[in-house]
């Protein structure tokens, strides 16, 4: 059988029979995985004030004096005045300059993230999971949906991945990024933000973010050519039980019968 067009593929190992069975998938945090472009080198920090910057900021304070005070007080005398505190004003000066930066760019950690595929006849991409992992072809359009509910949302929360050696600075945009070496992957990845994610568990003492996948969303189940037999078992079982995914199509990779490639042969 041929898979579809136009699916991406969540991949698993083990894990994937009682995560079916809850209808939940983890994510990564960012600052907890190996996410391309999570740390960010913001260069030297600003060490001082230049004379213009400081005289338009004191003359913006200026102007916010009372009336009344400016009528008394000159600007030249008010930086006479302020001369004394000039080493003071200027460092919150660097330190407002700073945190707006910071809140321009974003903060990694207020997302957490997945890494999809869209290409199941790609052997660096099965190389990447493992030839016995578990590909679940999903409807991205169906998954947000039912995330997004009454209230959709603006962005898409699966996106391809911009292979490019330019990223940019803020987050989550930089998130999308990665090596160019790696565009052979043609992934996709979906990033959402921490907030919208209220279930959790607690995994080794480390907090797993979990995300509900309807089953309505998942259109194929692949299976790699190295699948433990146990695990095929026990996967091919829950999918013929449980209502949920008994219409849910089932195939498995096999060697094709010249060449190096595969074809994907349909169990059920």
């Amino acid at each position: 059988m041929t898979p579809p067009p136009g699916l991406t593929y969540l991949t698993f190992s083990d894990e994937v029979v009682p995560l079916l069975k809850r209808g939940l998938i983890p994510l990564s945090a960012p600052e907890a995985s190996l996410l391309p472009g999570y740390s960010v080198s913001r260069g030297p920090r600003q060490a001082s004030v230049s004379d213009d910057d400081y005289q338009q900021h004191m003359a913006a304070e200026y102007q916010r004096l009372p009336a009344n005070l400016q009528g008394l007080l000159t600007f030249e005398a008010f930086l006479q005045q302020a001369q004394s505190k000039r080493s003071s004003i200027e460092q919150a000066m660097i330190s407002r300059q700073q945190a707006r930066e910071e809140e321009q760019q974003g903060n990694p950690a207020d997302w957490l993230w997945r890494d999809l595929y869209t290409r199941p006849d790609c052997a660096m991409a099965w190389s990447q999971t493992g030839f016995g992992a578990v590909w679940l072809g999903i409807d991205a359009g169906v998954w947000q949906a039912a995330l997004d509910g009454d209230n959709p949302r603006d962005e898409q929360l699966i996106q391809d991945v911009r292979y490019d050696a330019h990223w940019p600075l803020s987050f989550p945009q930089r998130l999308w990024f990665d090596d160019p070496q790696r565009s052979v992957l043609a992934q996709q990845r979906l990033i959402i933000a921490r907030d919208q994610v209220d279930k959790t568990i607690q995994v080794a003492g480390q907090t797993q973010w979990l995300l509900y996948l309807p089953p309505k969303a998942i259109r194929l189940v692949l299976l790699g050519g190295s699948i433990r037999p146990a695990l095929k078992t026990q996967l091919s079982g829950l999918l013929q039980q449980d209502f949920r995914y008994q219409r849910i199509p089932l195939a498995h990779m096999q060697l094709a019968d010249r060449g190096m490639n595969w074809v994907f042969s349909a169990v059920r």
